[in-house]
């Protein structure tokens, strides 16, 4: 995988759980701080991943399954990759 696609996926993951946190931060919020120029450009990009809106994540975060399944990429990572 590119490194550049990786650190995307990542950003994405973080933001999913940020999501699903019941006193989180405003999805505009989050959307920026995953390095998203606009929340539009956010939604795409993580419904494509998740599968999901990211209001719909955060109406009913029950996303275990799509975390069980991103749990094989967690644990194939390097333990350098793993520090932050």
């Amino acid at each position: 995988m590119p490194p550049g696609r990786h650190v995307r996926r990542r950003r994405i993951d973080r933001a999913a759980a940020q999501l699903g946190l019941p006193q989180g931060a405003p999805v505009t919020e989050i959307a920026l701080g995953a390095g998203h120029d606009s929340f539009d450009a956010f939604a795409r990009a993580f419904r494509s991943q998740v599968g999901h809106s990211p209001a719909g994540v955060r109406a009913a975060p029950g996303w275990q399954p799509w975390q069980a399944a991103a749990a094989a990429l967690a644990a194939a990572r390097s333990p350098l990759m793993q520090h932050r």
